[in-house]
């Protein structure tokens, strides 16, 4: 049972070329390890689109936000299809 005033999180599987990382949305706080740590508000985030089908039920996700200092910066990688639709209601997106 979750506490009263607890902050909900989610944690998805994401899949780049060198290998596996995380997608983290706990409260307003989105945290995205895939070759490099990134971590950035959720209210930064411009667009959060499939790009395309993949084989295994994944799909191509593009993940665009700008950065504290104003920079639009994109990332690119692979979920689950179901993972997908799931961090995209997450995010609001």
């Amino acid at each position: 049972m979750k506490k009263p005033g607890a902050v909900s999180s989610d944690s998805f599987t994401v899949f780049f070329p060198g290998g596996t990382g995380r997608l983290e949305i706990s409260g307003d706080s989105v945290k995205l390890a895939a070759g490099k740590n990134s971590e950035f508000v959720k209210s930064n985030i411009v667009s959060f689109e499939k790009a395309g089908d993949l084989a295994l039920n994944r799909v191509a996700v593009e993940l665009k936000y700008f950065d504290m200092f104003g920079n639009s910066d994109t990332f690119s990688f692979a979920m689950h299809s179901n993972d997908f639709r799931a961090a995209k209601a997450s995010l609001g997106k």
